[in-house]
């Protein structure tokens, strides 16, 4: 195994942003065709992919999940609520709060645009091979600032 350190030099932190980033594009290039063909965007699917994982996310932890301002997010579930892909009701606790879930409308295509990049992930992690999807995970969870014993299957 390579020395930690060489992991550590700037060109190879710079080298491993850039494959974050052109990951993510290739990810979110596999899913524009049909997201376009719904009048959807990846401000839109970033918002299904969060709401389908965490079911009855209140709409204040999606503004902080997707990192945007409550006036970027509100286009965004005004649209998806337009479409019929997603549900909005008040938090029995309080009223004023409201809670984000997919319809079965809403479900149905994002497990569709899921599957345009699934074959993808399945393929890169098949190929790097277990120990190395472990690594992986422990890396984004790590960036994502997440608790590292949180891994959800």
């Amino acid at each position: 195994m390579p020395s930690p350190s060489l992991f550590l030099r700037e060109d190879a932190l710079k080298r491993g942003v850039e494959l974050i980033l052109r990951a993510q594009a290739a990810l979110g290039d596999a899913a524009n065709d049909l997201l376009a063909q719904h009048e959807l965007g990846k401000a839109h699917h970033r918002a299904l992919i969060m709401i389908a994982r965490n079911p009855g996310l209140s709409l204040t932890d999606l503004q902080h999940l997707l990192r945007v301002r409550k006036q970027s997010l509100a286009p965004i579930t005004d649209h998806l609520v337009a479409k019929g892909l997603l549900d909005l009701r008040p938090a029995s606790r309080d009223r004023r709060m409201r809670l984000a879930t997919l319809t079965e409308k809403g479900r149905d295509l994002e497990q569709l645009v899921f599957a345009t990049i699934r074959d993808r992930m399945a393929n890169a992690y098949r190929h790097a091979g277990p120990q190395a999807v472990g690594g992986f995970w422990d890396v984004l969870t790590a960036l994502a600032g997440e608790d590292p014993n949180d891994h959800e299957g």
